[in-house]
């Protein structure tokens, strides 16, 4: 196969991973489980299942399990960090527990993963939010991470 024909597949499984590693954050922070559970839930019960009869595109399981494992090594300072991009009335603790996920994918990505363009981390999130949510939600989730892209990237 050629670099061109891979090319595209890659990128597929790079946004799976990206949406699979938001999905096991979400599990791990409503389950009170640890990522190495989440890690092998995920891939026991869901890896290359079919969704809704389409068949689901395997996620790249290496960036996947590295989102997912160094966000919950630096939870702390990822809360730290969202928590300086919010106006007032913006609580991390009330926050929905899906959009601190995609946050906080977001945030270690652009702290961890100089190798990926700002914008296409990002773009990426973006993407995740539109998988579960509307105007008002990937608004607000992409003013937090251009604060964070500037903030981290410059």
């Amino acid at each position: 196969m050629t670099a061109a024909k891979s090319a595209p597949n890659n990128y597929r499984k790079k946004s799976a991973a990206r949406l699979a590693a938001v999905q096991i954050l979400y599990h791990i922070d409503i389950g009170k489980i640890t990522s190495e559970e989440a890690l092998k839930n995920f891939q026991e019960n869901y890896l290359g299942k079919n969704i809704e009869e389409e068949a689901a595109v395997k996620p790249d399981i290496a960036l996947m399990s590295k989102i997912v494992l160094g966000v919950q090594e630096k939870v702390a300072d990822l809360d730290g960090m969202i928590r300086a991009t919010l106006s007032d009335e913006w609580k991390l603790e009330r926050m929905e527990k899906v959009i601190l996920a995609i946050l906080r994918a977001g945030a270690y990505e652009l702290l961890a993963c100089p190798e990926t363009d700002t914008s296409i981390i990002i773009s990426e999130y973006l993407d995740v939010t539109y998988a579960f949510y509307e105007d008002k939600e990937i608004k607000f989730v992409n003013a937090a991470l251009n604060r964070l892209g500037q903030t981290l990237r410059e």
